[in-house]
């Protein structure tokens, strides 16, 4: 969950707002398997699914795996009783680091929605670790420092951190107990 399950909780949190209880589903594909580079078996789950209530009265469901063959891929799905929004990220293509963003306003077909900031083309050049330092993380940098430069909370800030290691905790005490978790305030 730390490793891809965080940006999940993120996309949530931001879009949705803040996780109040979950129940989690977690386990480890192939016990049998030796943890790389070590002499014991694997004691990381593999594979998550999550079923959370949000404050607002909203539910929100995901999956995240490292065992899912064939993929590398994330997506948003959100219902509402004015339409749907569609957000799909694969790391297929030359510029997969932009998604791909869909509205279906009142009940209509999903139609393409461009995005707001398109990264520039050099963003895309390089390898898979060049890509993402330019495409994903470069900017992150650049809101923090615009943020010390100005003594304005930079968003993610550290306590939207916080908030969400708030939730990764509550997944793990609701994996190790098999119940519904409250998440802190």
């Amino acid at each position: 969950m730390g490793d891809m399950g965080v940006h999940v909780i993120d996309l949530i949190r931001w879009n949705f707002g803040e996780f109040k209880r979950l129940v989690v589903h977690s386990g480890i594909a192939y016990p049998a398997r030796t943890a790389p580079g070590a002499n014991h078996p694997a004691d990381v789950d593999d594979h998550c699914s999550v079923l959370g209530e949000l404050a607002s009265g909203a539910q929100a469901a995901f999956t995240v795996s490292r065992v899912a063959h064939a993929t590398n891929d994330q997506s948003l799905e959100a219902w509402g009783d004015r339409g749907a929004i569609r957000y799909r990220l694969t790391r297929e293509g030359s510029r997969w680091f932009e998604g791909g963003l869909a509205v279906s306003p009142g009940g209509a077909d999903f139609q393409p929605m461009p995005p707001r900031w398109t990264p520039p083309a050099a963003a895309g050049e390089g390898d898979a670790s060049d890509v993402m330092g330019k495409a994903l993380i470069a900017p992150l940098v650049e809101r923090m420092l615009h943020g010390i430069r100005t003594s304005q909370t930079p968003s993610p800030s550290l306590v939207d951190g916080l908030r969400a290691q708030a939730v990764l905790d509550a997944v793990l005490e609701s994996s190790a107990r098999r119940a519904w978790v409250d998440v802190p305030a």
